[in-house]
Order: C-alpha cells, then sequence, then structure tokens
C-alpha cells in the first residue's frame, strides 16, 4: 500500500490519474493490495512479459544509468546513497542553463522521433501480424532465453513442448502450462512462441519422422538425447566440429 500512496501523492495529483500503468514483476506490483487499488481507480495494470525487456526499455535503461552514477560515488560507502541525489535548485543561471538544455533536448529528441518513424516504416515493410493463439491451444516454445543443461547448445533443440495456452495476457503475451522442474517465469512473448500441428501419421517411434522430439533436460539429471545422423562438419581452429 505504500507504493501505491507514493503514486497517488507524488504522480497522480499532478499528472492525473493514467489509464494504464506497465512495471515489472516486482512483488509490490503482482501484489493483491496493488491490483485492487488500480480496480477501484478504473487503471489497468500490465506486467512486462518474461525474456523481452523492449516491454519497458526506456524505464530499464534510466534504471542503470542512475545506478552507473551511484556507483561512482558511493562504492565505499553504500549506506549514503540517497545524499547523492539531485535536488531543486533556486540559482537562475542554472535554471536557465538547465532549460536551454531541455531545449536542445527537445529539439534533438524531435529529429529522433522523425528518423525513428521512418525506420518504423521501412522496418514494417517485412513484418507480418502477430499471430494469435486460443486457450488450450499446443504451440512450441522457443529456447533462445531457456538455459539448457547440455553440452553443446547448437546441437539441442530449437524449440520444445508442445504447451498448453492457459491465458493470454495481452496481444502479444501468453501464459503456457510448464512441467513443475521448469524453474521459470509462464509467460511469454509471442515473438517465442510457434504454432503446433498435430502429426497425421499415428507413428511414436523414437526415429520415425512423426514423432515429437523428447523434452530437454533442464536439470542436471535429465535425460539426455540421442543423434540421428550428423548432417555436415567443418574445420574451425584446426578442430573438426
Amino acid at each position: 500500500m505504500e507504493t501505491a500512496e507514493l503514486m497517488f501523492n507524488h504522480i497522480f495529483r499532478y499528472f492525473g490519474i493514467p489509464e494504464d500503468i506497465v512495471s515489472d514483476r516486482g512483488p509490490q506490483f503482482i501484489s493483491r493490495v496493488w491490483k485492487a487499488f488500480f480496480s477501484r481507480l478504473g487503471v489497468a495494470v500490465s506486467l512486462s512479459s518474461g525474456y523481452h525487456p523492449q516491454t519497458n526499455g526506456q524505464m530499464e535503461r534510466k534504471i542503470q544509468e542512475i545506478g552507473r552514477y551511484l556507483r561512482t560515488f558511493c562504492h565505499g560507502h553504500q549506506d549514503s546513497w540517497s545524499q547523492y541525489l539531485g535536488e531543486p535548485s533556486n540559482v537562475p543561471a542554472v535554471d536557465y542553463w538547465f532549460r536551454e538544455s531541455e531545449r536542445v533536448w527537445d529539439s534533438t529528441h524531435h529529429q529522433l522521433q522523425r528518423a525513428l518513424c521512418r525506420r518504423r516504416r521501412t522496418a514494417d515493410l517485412r513484418r507480418a501480424e502477430a499471430p494469435v493463439y486460443q486457450t488450450g491451444q499446443k504451440v512450441w516454445l522457443s529456447t533462445r532465453d531457456i538455459r539448457l543443461h547440455q553440452p553443446c547448445r547448437k546441437l539441442g533443440p530449437r524449440f520444445i513442448g508442445p504447451f498448453i495456452i492457459l491465458k493470454q495476457i495481452n496481444l502479444v503475451t501468453y501464459k503456457l502450462q510448464l512441467p513443475p522442474e521448469y524453474c521459470i517465469h509462464p509467460t511469454f512473448h509471442v515473438s517465442l512462441l510457434k504454432p503446433h500441428h498435430p502429426s497425421v501419421s499415428p507413428s511414436t517411434e523414437p526415429g520415425s519422422d512423426a514423432a515429437e522430439p523428447t523434452l530437454p533436460f533442464l536439470l542436471d539429471n535429465g535425460a539426455a538425447y540421442r543423434v540421428r545422423e550428423i548432417m555436415n562438419s567443418r574445420r574451425r581452429g584446426g578442430q573438426l566440429e
């Protein structure tokens, strides 16, 4: 409740009540008190999806810069970090300098936004609409951000599963039903998912093409994989790989 009171006293009273609040998955932002407070105000609460920092990248970058600044001054006396935060200034020359800096920043920001719009239009020409999945549908999960305890990641699977979709969080985020031994958050961006198409053949032999791949082991005592065929090889650094 303390975080909600700070939002009300320092943000809402000056800027009004927003329509939506995007935050990470900190304990204060996923608590029932936080959700009930904004539910009464009619404010939507959106949580960033796992393994997709672009959701709130501007704030993440801001926090990194503040942390780097404080680390420079108080790495030896970490209890005094609050003394190095900025304070309002009543000196006219300083205020004028900051106003000029803000003007330059606004002009630069405007030009960057124009360049960003041009790049976005170019990038959108190669993009497609995000696929829509239904609750209960099976999908494959990309292993791009999942740590697989295997000797060689190149020989590991690119996708694991299939897993059942439990819930659609928003337009581009889904919650999956993962096994209990998978110690990862079950919410993923749609770019990490791939639709599962059931095999027409009833064959389930481990060596058949119709068989679904075995789930990779995420623990040290998991099952190993059997190599069916080596498709190609090359030499790098005097060694064959």
